[in-house]
């Protein structure tokens, strides 16, 4: 099955997920897919900018969906 992948520059594997051609006929699906690769590229650069590299705790955040790291604004 493809696979789509985001690695950084530190080699860490941002995010993983496997895809069909199919997927792509819902538009919702296209839209999500749009947000979750932007959200790995950030997290990719944000990681190198910040020389987080090699953190466990970094790793672990780096793959939780942005609304799980962010607290809701008051």
């Amino acid at each position: 099955m493809p696979r789509l992948v985001v690695i950084g520059d530190d080699q860490q594997v941002y995010w993983d997920e496997a895809i069909t051609a199919s997927n792509f006929e819902a538009e919702h699906f296209r839209c999500c897919l749009a947000d979750r690769i932007g959200w790995a590229v950030t997290d990719a650069e944000s990681r190198m900018l910040i020389g987080g590299a090699g953190t466990e705790s970094g790793a672990e955040v780096a793959r939780l969906p942005r609304a799980a790291r962010a607290p809701a604004a008051a």
